[in-house]
């Protein structure tokens, strides 16, 4: 089953589309649609949710078809069953906290046990006797997410829920999504242009560009891809996805497994969760270093065996380096001047250089 979106999209008084979209996603997991501001992304989660009537072209979800414009056919927003999380929240200043939640229920049916469930794992039980017009950030974010959830949709759109709130929210309200599309199997679009927020949430990843596709795939084969724009300074990162194998508490590292050979572990500092999850890693491209021979006398514990895949010219002076380690790959920002010392070239057998503190763990 899948979202299937082939659309055009022109806003009244343009010239020309703002969206050309051909787009086929599971109807599983979570979807991150991945873009710079003004590339679209914002209008075509209103498009696929019914709320731009210019929208020409098909969208069928699963079995059901929400859009055909050939045909004239175009299901209403409240009968699509889609759960819509915007970027403020848009919560109702003339309403309380419970008729905020019930809001986008009452068509279908307040369930009770939902609500008390929703309640107790967003934490809104301190909020129920406070004036909307009165919540951080954070808190409108998980009210307008439980409202959302409390409609039983059947496909949920997050339209950048995070952009307005601190790390620590962000990261609290990030960990809220991903343990309910876990637990209930939602399928999610997940709108943003923060590598972080992928690289926590999301199971695959479409990029967008000038309101087309560009590609899609997982957010660790696309951010390791040096033909596409993430490939530029800014974005110079790549991600590997691993499993814990160990904890040396004496040290205070945790070991990650990232390949088919079970002695190659990457080393991070002590991670809280127990062996066997899984665990993504981002990993700068300024941060690895390439030796052609191992390393005999290092501080930096994590050296793994590479080959370089490929290169790509930043700039006069530097570039970037694609390191396939088993199957997965990492990123490396060099000089040209090291690149010509080391007489480094694709295909080559190197060791790859990572530093512990350096590691971001989603």
């Amino acid at each position: 089953m899948s979202l299937q979106v082939r659309l055009t999209f022109r806003p009244p008084g343009w010239q020309k589309n703002l969206l050309d979209i051909d787009l086929v996603t599971p109807a599983t997991g979570t979807t991150a649609i991945f873009a710079p501001s003004g590339s679209g992304k914002t209008a075509l989660l209103r498009c696929i949710a019914g709320l731009e009537p210019n929208t020409e072209g098909l969208i069928r979800f699963r079995k059901r078809t929400w859009l055909d414009s050939a045909r004239q056919q175009h299901v209403a927003v409240n009968k699509r069953q889609i759960g819509f999380v915007f970027q403020d929240s848009c919560l109702f200043p003339h309403l309380g906290l419970l008729d905020n939640l019930r809001y986008g229920a009452r068509r279908r049916g307040v369930d009770p046990q939902l609500e008390a469930r929703l309640i107790d794992a967003l934490d809104l039980q301190p909020l129920l006797t406070r004036d909307v017009r009165h919540l951080s950030g954070g808190e409108r974010q998980r009210v307008a997410l439980a409202r959302a959830l409390l409609s039983r949709p059947q496909l949920l759109l997050l339209d950048e829920p995070l952009s307005a709130l601190d790390a620590a929210a962000r990261y609290q309200i990030l960990t809220l999504i991903r343990s309910i599309q876990t637990e209930w199997d939602l399928p999610i679009l997940y709108v943003t242009h923060s590598r972080g927020e992928v690289a926590q949430i999301a199971d695959q990843m479409v990029l967008l560009e000038n309101g087309s596709v560009l590609c899609q795939d997982t957010p660790t084969r696309l951010f390791s891809r040096l033909d596409l724009p993430l490939a530029n300074r800014r974005y110079s990162a790549a991600m590997l996805d691993c499993h814990i194998v160990r904890h040396d508490r004496q040290y205070q590292l945790t070991g990650l497994h990232i390949g088919n050979d079970p002695t190659r572990l990457i080393w991070t500092g002590l991670l809280p969760q127990t062996e066997g999850t899984p665990i993504r890693l981002q990993i700068r491209a300024r941060d690895i270093s390439i030796s052609t021979i191992e390393p005999q006398h290092s501080s930096i514990i994590n050296c793994l065996p590479a080959v370089i895949d490929d290169l790509r010219e930043l700039d006069p002076a530097t570039l970037l380096v694609r390191l396939r380690i088993d199957e997965q790959y990492v990123l490396a920002q060099l000089t040209r001047r090291s690149l010509d010392r080391l007489a480094l070239h694709k295909g080559q057998a190197v060791f790859a250089q990572i530093k512990t503190v350096s590691l971001t763990i989603t």
